[in-house]
């Protein structure tokens, strides 16, 4: 007897999908047994005397991220997590764009931050804490978990991109988790600035964590590299589908790219971003950001004589670096489609230059300076704009992702996957702008 291939893919099809589906829901709520049982452990331990406080986290919530479902996950992945481990904690639920913003300009009281929501919220974080006037001792006192829930995600997979998680619920608990091991990791970021200003007070800086990115092709790539339905095989194809049928695939206008090559420290960068000993050292204010078993077993300190850190300073005050701070120019701008400044940490940045939407960036130039010098156009219409739209400010996540569907790519930035008004910039690279809870434990 014949058996018909209709039915066989009618039956097989839905039976091999749900029996996916069973092992995916068997495997999550295995590691969040797991996790339980680990933060429970960690919830137990006795406080070294009854003065001693307890550690305090505020959570800032995003409601609207991934499809409104993020206060759903984050009840019921995350705040199981952390009521077990112990931790006081204080929500607070966004109600407004920026909202986020305008909290981690004001935060106290806490020793640490956990933001719930996509790639938005964390923008509006990130940029609210080093936007500060105290933003130097604001970054030790408030180190920041990520805690994705949002439709890309794109910043959490950069920074925890040593953790394997088969879904957004493991990737959610293995973040919760190593929020509650408390081991804070020093990022670099890219601090970027407007070209021409009038003078140092004339626009805030904004920052990013992971890269700035221009050009339609590139604007294409953060959607289909973020979209859970596309397979890693596949999302190539897509991108040339995509380049080839787009009926908007105009070139980005550029003016004119400069940059400077990378310094390990020498006079003038001393002059410029002058270090302090707990850079030089890497040892933290006594005390800063530690948990209260820490002094059961004390963090050993490097076997520093008391003048070390003069000589340091000392010398790389005096080192000298004849190629440091010299301006080179990218000379050949035909046919350039795309624009990318990724962060590669070390206070380093890779510039990559893609010519006729290529998948592969046909030039890649590792930099510390970036000047991207684009059309007086648009310089223009960002000068229009500013009133409206204040830049390092943007919307919530909900919102972001409706503005990419209508924005034009050559009028906007992608940075951190956040749009925004394109106009001539300068990028820098900042040594340890943030910490962030994403190391792994001991």
């Amino acid at each position: 007897m014949r058996k018909n291939p209709m039915r066989t893919a009618f039956i097989g099809i839905p039976s091999s999908t749900a029996i996916w589906f069973l092992y995916d829901y068997t495997q999550t709520s295995t590691l969040m047994q797991a996790s339980c049982r680990e933060a429970a452990r960690l919830g137990d331990r006795k406080l070294p005397n009854p003065l001693a406080r307890v550690r305090h986290i505020t959570v800032i919530l995003n409601p609207v991220a991934g499809k409104r479902k993020s206060k759903k996950l984050y009840t019921k992945w995350v705040e199981p997590l952390l009521h077990l481990s112990g931790i006081k904690v204080s929500l607070i639920e966004t109600e407004k764009p920026s909202q986020a913003y305008e909290l981690m300009k004001i935060m106290s009281n806490c020793d640490a931050v956990a933001i719930v929501g996509g790639d938005g919220t964390v923008h509006e974080a990130l940029n609210g804490l080093l936007g500060r006037s105290d933003a130097a001792k604001a970054v030790r006192d408030f180190p920041i978990a990520i805690l994705p829930t949002g439709q890309y995600n794109s910043i959490a997979r950069y920074i925890h991109q040593r953790t394997v998680y088969r879904n957004q619920k493991e990737f959610l608990i293995h973040s919760t988790m190593k929020l509650i091991d408390s081991i804070p990791e020093q990022y670099d970021v890219l601090k970027i600035l407007p070209l021409n200003r009038q003078d140092d007070t004339d626009e805030s800086p904004v920052y990013a964590l992971r890269d700035v990115r221009y050009g339609k092709y590139q604007d294409n790539f953060f959607k289909v590299s973020g979209n859970y339905l596309y397979q890693n095989w596949i999302k190539p194809y897509v991108l040339k589908t995509q380049r080839y049928f787009s009926r908007s695939y105009q070139k980005p206008l550029i003016e004119s790219i400069s940059y400077t090559n990378p310094c390990e420290g020498c006079s003038k960068c001393f002059a410029k971003h002058r270090l302090t000993s707990e850079q030089v050292t890497g040892r933290q204010e006594k005390g800063a950001n530690r948990k209260w078993w820490s002094i059961l077993a004390p963090v050993s300190s490097p076997n520093r004589e008391s003048g070390d850190d003069e000589k340091i300073e000392a010398e790389l005050a005096t080192r000298e670096n004849p190629h440091c701070d010299r301006w080179l120019k990218v000379r050949d701008l035909s046919e350039l489609t795309d624009f990318r400044a990724c962060m590669m940490g070390e206070k380093k940045i890779r510039l990559s230059l893609g010519r006729n939407g290529e998948l592969i960036p046909s030039e890649s130039i590792e930099t510390q300076d970036i000047k991207l010098e684009l059309s007086k156009e648009l310089d223009s219409k960002k000068r229009s704009s500013s009133a409206q739209n204040e830049i390092g400010q943007t919307a919530s996540s909900a919102d972001t992702e409706a503005d990419q569907k209508k924005d034009d790519s050559t009028e906007k930035f992608l940075i951190d996957g956040q749009p925004t008004q394109a106009h001539s910039i300068e990028i820098t690279a900042v040594s340890k702008g943030v910490t962030i809870f994403s190391g792994l434990p001991a």
